[in-house]
């Protein structure tokens, strides 16, 4: 149990990290080439998400292999822990916090940042935009929104990881601090988590587009369940009609006694 929920743990952490910014690139090309993104299809789609498992996966691979409950003679108690090789545990360690912070927030906010930015600078070239500001401000807004949101929320883990890692190449040595960075980091990855919250209620507030196809499909889900409460209500209302009218058409009276008739003396 302990190799599987912190597997699954680094697995959700990467592949939420990897779909943002798969995001990003998406709302570029829908928005700097509209014709080119016409054309993806549902095989594209699928073959994305694939790339995006796979290397959240091949990203979790030290943590799966790694991660194992060991008994702690110095604090008397068994944990779950990285049980990196005794002899190298320090350069594992910091090469896997290191391997976060590169794979999970540098190179993913460097992209983001880079399909916004150009949006931007296509939003202001564009002419139709220009004759609609207000259009034009709402877009910008979001673009703004997500990378602020994606900033606010892992900055702070990709900070203790990186000061983690310091701490276990020696440039940090004090013990309190080192201390405060274990207490910390598990907040820092509720943060990070929370970025693939706070997204959809982004799109939701800012996003004109998405605000709308989402109130259809919560409607048109109401509509649905309404129909089918309608549908149930008939059904239980014909079947009792059905059993009250079967009940009247039973003969009355006691049928299982013979009926007696007077005798008629000559």
């Amino acid at each position: 149990m302990c190799k599987l929920s912190g597997s699954v743990l680094c697995l959700t952490m990467f592949a939420s990290i990897f779909f943002i910014t798969c995001m990003s690139v998406n709302r570029y090309q829908a928005i700097v080439h509209p014709f080119q993104s016409q054309r993806g299809t549902l095989r594209q789609a699928f073959a994305t998400m694939s790339v995006v498992w796979g290397m959240a996966a091949l990203t979790s691979l030290p943590t799966f292999y790694f991660r194992d409950t060991k008994y702690i003679k110095e604090l008397d108690v068994t944990a779950c822990i990285m049980a990196y090789p005794s002899e190298s545990y320090s350069n594992w360690s910091a090469g896997t916090a290191l391997m976060k912070n590169t794979l999970g927030f540098l190179i993913p906010l460097g992209i983001i940042t880079a399909c916004y930015g150009w949006i931007r600078v296509h939003l202001m070239k564009a002419r139709g935009f220009r004759k609609s500001k207000q259009m034009r401000d709402h877009v910008l807004k979001l673009v703004a929104a997500v990378v602020v949101a994606f900033l606010i929320c892992w900055l702070p883990f990709h900070v203790l990881t990186f000061l983690d890692a310091l701490s276990w190449m020696s440039v940090i040595s004090n013990c309190r601090l080192t201390s405060i960075l274990d207490a910390a980091l598990p907040f820092g990855l509720s943060m990070g988590f929370a970025n693939s919250c706070i997204n959809p209620l982004l799109y939701y507030f800012i996003g004109r587009q998405f605000r709308d196809k989402l109130q259809h499909l919560l409607k048109l889900s109401l509509s649905r369940i309404n129909s089918n409460r309608e549908l149930f209500r008939s059904s239980k209302t014909s079947s009792l009609q059905t059993t009250k009218s079967l009940v009247g058409a039973e003969p009355r009276g006691d049928t299982g006694k013979p009926q007696a008739y007077p005798l008629q003396v000559p």
